[in-house]
């Protein structure tokens, strides 16, 4: 299974129990809207910026530097930051400008995922 990262859209929401007992494709469905929900997090998150885990998320000196080097250093830190998530392999990263605000780069991870790993 294919999944792309930063897919248009609205992020996945936070999905609660429910009282009733959830099917098979239900349970997967919400283990990889959390497992996507995990990914963006590590990808919008400032390296240093969590108290306990200081690796966490991308390296904040990427954010000025000349996007010459800074798409090759982009990829090389996502790679990095998506390790910890044995339930993905990563396939690509590509960047661009952003076509609606100007100034940005816009990403687009690809990972692929095994669905056997997702347990809800």
């Amino acid at each position: 299974m294919i999944v792309d990262v930063f897919a248009d859209g609205p992020p996945p929401l936070l999905l609660l129990p429910t009282a009733a007992p959830l099917t098979d494709a239900e349970r997967s469905e919400r283990a990889l809207a959390r497992l996507v929900q995990r990914l963006r997090l590590r990808l919008t998150v400032a390296r240093g910026s969590v108290p306990l885990d200081r690796a966490f998320g991308l390296d904040p000196d990427l954010i000025d530097a000349p996007v010459s080097t800074a798409l090759p250093r982009l990829r090389v830190a996502v790679a990095q930051a998506l390790r910890p998530e044995p339930q993905c392999r990563l396939l690509s990263v590509d960047a661009a400008p952003s076509s609606s605000r100007p100034g940005l780069i816009a990403l687009r991870v690809r990972v692929a995922v095994d669905p056997a790993t997702l347990s809800g």
